[in-house]
């Protein structure tokens, strides 16, 4: 009679076990699942910003083409390379207010050429 009783304790225990392995394995490939289409969205945004991303940069090389060689370097030295006003005015020994002039020439002309790209600018940083 003992010997019944401790194998059904026995097959009840394993069943018992068997069953929240069981559930266990279900919640693993469930979260398995959500992170892999969370994978998924995160490439499909970053290939959306980087096509965007290359359709700016293009628009504004194009934009950059409109602008004198000095108002180019004084923009590229600033905003791309991040050196100070007064660094671009040593290197090209040319006065501070010429380069705070050709810097702010080529941010007007920039802005006219790259209007309609300003939703996308702002998309880009946004998201």
């Amino acid at each position: 009679m003992r010997n019944i009783l401790s194998l059904k304790s026995f097959l009840l225990k394993s069943v018992q076990n068997s069953c929240l392995s069981q559930i266990r394995h279900e919640g693993i490939k469930n979260k398995y699942m959500i992170l892999k289409s969370m994978d998924d969205l995160n490439m499909c945004k970053e290939t959306e910003e980087y096509i965007l991303y290359s359709e700016l940069n293009d628009r504004l090389q194009e934009a950059m083409s409109y602008l004198t060689e000095t108002q180019r370097q004084c923009f590229e030295m600033n905003k791309i390379r991040g050196l100070k006003q007064r660094e671009i005015a040593e290197k090209l020994n040319m006065p501070l207010r010429t380069v705070e002039l050709r810097i702010a020439e080529a941010l007007k002309i920039l802005k006219q050429h790259l209007r309609e790209y300003f939703v996308l600018v702002l998309f880009l940083l946004l998201s």
